[in-house]
């Protein structure tokens, strides 16, 4: 907390948030560790978020592969995380943002050149579509479940009125 109020915070301290949302993780569920929880939080969600690097980028202290590769870490725990509640939920929403906020402020990719490269890539290695092609067949969908209900209530009808 003292380095964070320092007038130029070092770069540094952008690696911190991964080994705090793990100790919300583990303390979150557990009682005992309530208080432990509120103030990793507390300190994530008002200390550390709030974290700005003015000036270029210190490439030196801090190389823009490892922020990139700190991001990829995070969102990696927030797919595994379960449980945990808002606190951890909301801390986690955070750091994704001031990750992402700074790698965008400080010009870090190139989104641009990315796009460029995606769509210059073959076929095999593009995205699939999006859609309803897409989605998870198992997957339960009001749309296409009451479709099916229409269909099989139009069959229905129609062999009644076979034997008619």
């Amino acid at each position: 907390e003292t380095l964070l109020r320092r007038p130029p915070p070092p770069a540094l301290l952008l690696l911190l948030p991964r080994p705090l949302l793990r100790v919300l993780g583990d303390a979150a569920g557990v009682p005992a560790l309530r208080p432990l929880l509120e103030r990793a939080s507390g300190l994530i969600r008002h200390r550390v978020c709030k974290l700005s690097v003015r000036g270029a980028w210190p490439e030196a202290s801090l190389p823009a592969a490892r922020l990139l590769t700190e991001l990829e870490g995070v969102l990696a725990f927030a797919a595994k995380a379960r449980g945990g509640g808002a606190p951890l939920a909301a801390a986690t929403t955070d750091v994704v943002m001031l990750l992402l906020r700074t790698i965008t402020q400080h010009k870090l990719v190139d989104v641009p050149a990315m796009l460029r490269l995606a769509a210059a890539a073959p076929a095999d290695l593009q995205p699939p579509p999006t859609g309803a092609a897409a989605l998870n067949p198992k997957q339960k969908r009001p749309g296409v479940a009451a479709a099916a209900r229409a269909g099989a209530a139009r069959a229905r009808a129609a062999k009644e009125r076979e034997r008619e």
